[in-house]
Order: structure tokens, then sequence, then C-alpha cells
């Protein structure tokens, strides 16, 4: 945290909390449930501890953290690099291409970005446990000489379902429940839409199109924000200050 920081930081996988479904999201969501029982006589005491957790589907559900557990400002921790200022520097200064634009680039990066939200949020509410934790996504992902992804949704519908054990004649059907879910979600902020793994995924390949190592985007995005821009998060902003009060 700097040399500012008055408090420890640490990741949940150093903190002896049991494994739940969920992975560590659900371990650090367990932790704070824990706390705030184990020292609900304690004000002070709880108030010392924070546990930032991934928003995932709480934005978008409406859900509101208690503490001592804290949202992050959009779905994830990559939300804060879903920024025009972000695919400025990648594109202008990191990769040099002149012949890149940057907005454009953002812009449909988004879109294919939202349309996989979409695909996530179908199979949260169908409960279908599409299994997109083993999805190659770089095989349906296309990107054009200016940088410009998209993405081949039917393609991609077609191996989820055979791979969670559907009939692959459902796949149209799918398809379209997955625009209109996109439809609904471009009336929301992209930071509470884009999902963190996706961005950096769709960004991997747009970098390894322009002949840069997609293995590289999580480092190379991660340089690209700035102290100045904490102030425009809010939930950001009080752990920060948290942190580093006295």
């Amino acid at each position: 945290m700097g040399e500012n920081a008055s408090c420890e930081v640490l990741e949940i996988d150093f903190v002896d909390v049991a494994p739940l479904v969920g992975g560590n999201r659900a371990r650090a969501v367990n932790l704070a449930d824990y706390l705030r029982t184990s020292l609900s006589s304690c004000d002070e005491s709880l108030n010392r501890v924070r546990v930032l957790v991934d928003a995932d589907f709480d934005h978008l559900d409406c859900k509101m953290a208690t503490l001592p557990l804290v949202l992050t400002d959009g779905r994830s921790m990559e939300s804060y690099f879903l920024r025009l200022s972000s695919f400025e520097k990648i594109f202008g200064l990191a990769l040099m291409a002149e012949h890149v634009d940057a907005k454009e680039v953002l812009e449909s990066t988004v879109e294919a970005a939202t349309i996989l939200a979409a695909a996530r949020e179908i199979d949260r509410q169908r409960s279908l446990d599409l299994p997109f934790q083993a999805l190659n996504l770089k095989a349906f992902i296309d990107v054009d000489a200016s940088g410009i992804p998209t993405l081949r949704l039917i393609n991609m519908l077609s191996q989820l379902l055979t791979q969670a054990g559907f009939n692959g004649s459902g796949v149209n059907e799918v398809a379209s429940a997955v625009k209109a879910a996109a439809a609904i979600l471009r009336e929301r902020e992209p930071l509470h839409v884009v999902h963190g793994h996706d961005l950096e995924r769709i960004l991997g390949e747009i970098l390894q199109a322009l002949r840069y190592p997609r293995q590289q985007v999580s480092q190379l995005i991660r340089s690209t924000f700035e102290v100045a821009y904490i102030d425009e998060y809010p939930m950001l902003s009080a752990v920060i200050s948290f942190a580093t009060a006295s």
C-alpha cells in the first residue's frame, strides 16, 4: 500500500478460511460474515477490518455490502482499467500502434464483453452450469487489422452447451436470450457489467493480433492506472483512506 499504509494487507489465499463452492470470493465473503458475527460486541475491533471482494453480480442485483465486506466499484478489480486512458496508454505508448483507434477498440471490447456478460447472466438465470472457466475464449474472438474484436457467439454457445451436456439444437434459442439480455445490460454502466476475466482475455487477443504477447496483458493493463484516478471510485477511495488512516 506504499509508505503511508498503516495496516496489513492479506490476500484471501493466506487467510485460514474453509474452502467453499464459489472459490476465493466465497471464502472472503464467509470471512466477512464470521468477523461481523464474532466481533459484533466490539465495534472498535470490527471497524479495524475490511474485506474487499469483486462485486461480481451484486451491482447488477442491486445488493449492498455490510461492513466489514466492501465491494469493488465495478464488477471486479479489472474494472478499474476499463477506461479510455488505459487503452490510449496501451496502444499509443506501449504498443506504439498509431493505426489503432483506442476509443473504437475500447467500445468494441466493451460490446464483446457485454455479450459475454449476457451469456453468463442467462447461464445464471437458467442454472445451465455452462463451463465458462474452461472455455478457450480465444477460439471465438476475431480481431481485424485495426485491433477491433468481434465475438462469434453461436460457435461459442454451441461448444459451451455441448460440454455441459445439452443438445446442440437449442443453441439458437439460447443465443436469442443472450442477445435480449445484452440489450438490457447495455443500459447499465460497463463498469458493472464487464467481467474482469473476459476483459483480460479479449484484450489479450487484441494484443496478440498486434504482435504483442497475450500473456503480458495483466501486467500491461495494471501499469496504466494512476493514483489520480482513485478519487473517481468511491469504494476504492474508502479502502485507500482506511488503509492509510493513522
